[in-house]
């Protein structure tokens, strides 16, 4: 009777012993984490953009040159910038088969571009989809307009919602409004408002203008 029981036992704890086995490790899912190098590029700050066939992302933004074969100027890419940084200096410097678009801006122009606090929405971007700049720009001081500066001269009140580049940095310019009175669009030809808390530069068939937003 013992030797009966005794060899049940080894069956049982045979079964429970195959179905508890693992998968040899080459037959495991391993999930891949890609790591991306952006930069440095002095003198300028950047934000990257993610699009087909960066993994994992599922969307194309625009066409690159290795594309179109003997492009040799990367003015879809370059364009696409643009638009994302709201500011005719931008421009692509990468726009690679693995699906990164690095869009860079000079960090000194004329008139004066302020740096943003936050890249244009990207849901795939690894650092994160609105993430600060990537900067190389030498330090400098920074001149905060004192509260109470009041509109511009040469500035109107207008709806800042209303402008190109709102899409693609919604969150940012929201920011901005939230913690400011009023906004106000340049007169062409006027040059930067002084006195702005925070100053967009946009352009309408290349007449550049600005949004400042500004406190009473």
């Amino acid at each position: 009777m013992k030797k009966i029981i005794l060899l049940v036992g080894l069956i049982i704890g045979f079964v429970l012993f195959s179905g508890c086995t693992q998968l040899p490790f080459s037959q495991k899912i391993v999930k891949e984490t890609k790591t991306v190098q952006i930069g440095p590029y002095p003198d300028k700050w950047a934000c990257e953009f993610y699009q087909l066939p960066f993994p994992g992302v599922n969307k194309k933004l625009v066409s690159c040159p290795y594309e179109t074969p003997g492009a040799t100027i990367n003015d879809a890419a370059n364009a696409y910038c643009r638009e994302a940084m709201a500011s005719p200096w931008a421009e692509a410097e990468m726009c690679s088969e693995e699906g990164i678009i690095v869009c860079t801006h000079p960090c000194e122009t004329t008139p004066t571009h302020i740096i943003p606090t936050r890249c244009a929405f990207d849901n795939d971007r690894p650092r994160g989809n609105q993430a600060e700049p990537l900067n190389w720009c030498p330090p400098k001081q920074t001149v905060t307009p004192p509260n109470g500066a009041g509109r511009p001269d040469n500035c109107l009140d207008t709806s800042y919602q209303a402008h190109q580049g709102y899409n693609q940095n919604q969150a940012l310019w929201d920011g901005y409004a939230a913690d400011t009175d009023g906004v106000c669009q340049s007169e062409y030809g006027t040059g930067a408002p002084t006195g702005c808390a925070h100053i967009v530069q946009l352009s309408v068939q290349g007449n550049p203008y600005y949004l400042c937003w500004y406190n009473n």
